[in-house]
């Protein structure tokens, strides 16, 4: 019998300190929405980034051509623009969902840069068909795809910082991107195209 009010007693303490442990580590549903939030911020945030290294090089590249007076290479404006096109797509993506997941307050707060963002998103857009159509061209002026691979860059540029400030409102941190190793890439590719010139 006594063996038996131990084995209870012990059963007893296991199943209190199991369901107060459960209680202790299940997160609140607004915390896991956060979670997600900011998930889909920094999403944002890299597809942004990503679009803009894109633009970058497709101009750079374009302005080297120019200067010589050079034909860009079709096939690699093409795939550069293509790609450029894709993380826009996957930024809107991205902007949907992050509007999904904001709270009724946040949305309120944030309208005024979401417009902005979604006005860039769509400036961004017709310039990158603008582009799309010069870069199809049998002969692509190089000149002409510079300026519209810079307005594209500007266009993401606007949004990307109307997004930050959006992040530093909400108290969101933008995510390490690696500004040294971006820089170093940038001198390697930059070298690699003297080499190759």
């Amino acid at each position: 019998m006594r063996g038996l009010k131990s084995l209870v007693g012990a059963t007893l303490v296991l199943v209190l300190a199991t369901v107060s442990n459960a209680q202790v580590y299940q997160k609140p549903a607004d915390a896991t929405n956060r979670g997600a939030r900011d998930w889909r911020h920094r999403s944002l945030y890299l597809q942004h980034s990503h679009a803009l290294e894109n633009c970058g090089m497709m101009r750079e590249h374009a302005e080297q051509h120019a200067m010589k007076n050079a034909p860009i290479p079709q096939e690699t404006a093409q795939e550069t623009v293509d790609e450029i096109g894709k993380k826009l797509d996957a930024a809107d993506k991205q902007l949907k969902s992050l509007e999904g997941s904001l709270t009724a307050s946040e949305k309120q707060s944030a309208k005024d840069t979401l417009a902005m963002i979604h006005q860039e998103h769509g400036e961004a857009m017709k310039q990158l068909t603008e582009l799309k159509a010069e870069v199809s061209k049998s002969m692509p002026n190089a000149a002409k795809v510079a300026e519209h691979s810079k307005a594209v860059s500007k266009s993401i540029m606007k949004a990307n910082e109307a997004h930050e400030s959006m992040m530093k409102q909400q108290g969101v941190a933008p995510p390490k991107t690696g500004k040294d190793a971006k820089v170093e890439a940038k001198k390697q590719v930059v070298a690699t195209a003297r080499r190759i010139q």
